[in-house]
């Protein structure tokens, strides 16, 4: 029992304290299976220093853009799954919350 998958919807990308990063890195690394993580993260930029920093450039953990594309006039009127940034194409938050859940 328990959550089969979480999604930390918050922005990783500048140090807290030394304790609480790395209390946050060690705590994604344990919830894993079979040394996947299942923990789902918001896309961003690695943050420069800290644990956090190992974490990302290890590939630990999956994540997704949270950016949701609004109409000119600020309604949000579709989703889409997959977002192109620059050359890459990559899941959004939800799709990759679901393809960790389905893994």
């Amino acid at each position: 029992s328990g959550a089969a998958v979480v999604g930390l919807d918050i922005m990783l990308s500048a140090p807290t304290s030394l304790a609480d990063d790395t209390a946050l890195t060690t705590a994604v690394r344990e919830f894993s299976d079979e040394g996947l993580s299942r923990v789902v993260t918001v896309a961003i930029g690695q943050p420069l220093a800290g644990p956090l920093s190992d974490l990302v450039l290890r590939g630990d953990v999956v994540s997704g853009v949270s950016d949701v594309p609004e109409d000119s006039n600020g309604v949000i009127r579709r989703a889409n799954l997959l977002v192109r940034q620059g050359s890459q194409v990559q899941p959004t938050f939800a799709l990759a919350i679901l393809l960790a859940w389905a893994a």
